[in-house]
């Protein structure tokens, strides 16, 4: 094999790796007025990770925005720089399984029913 097939490889896998992985930046306006209100962020991110295939999710205290991310192979983790700082979740904690609709037992469409009790 030489350098250029090697090169073009390189540049293969790159591109596969760029269609493998998508990283978007949300406000979701609604939420946003509920955050300015009070409402707590991990309502958004619960409601996400019990409806959603996303791979990692960061949250930030303008309005409540978050990335969002997939990957083929999801990590399922939640990160936040709004207190409480830090991990929410990721494979391997207490809080990771069950349903957490008690945590945005507010959102519209929600049928009230409640979940596990979350952390």
């Amino acid at each position: 094999m030489n350098s250029r097939s090697i090169t073009d490889a390189d540049r293969d896998r790159g591109r596969k790796l760029a269609r493998l992985r998508r990283n978007f930046a949300v406000v979701i306006p609604w939420f946003a007025d509920q955050y300015a209100e009070g409402a707590d962020w991990r309502a958004m991110a619960w409601w996400i990770h019990d409806h959603l295939p996303y791979s990692e999710l960061q949250f930030f205290p303008k309005l409540a925005a978050f990335n969002i991310g997939w990957h083929e192979r999801p990590k399922r983790r939640i990160d936040s720089f709004i207190p409480p700082r830090g991990c929410l979740t990721r494979p391997g904690m207490k809080n990771h399984g069950g349903i957490h609709s008690q945590a945005y037992s507010f959102f519209p469409g929600h049928s009230g029913k409640q979940g596990k009790e979350i952390d």
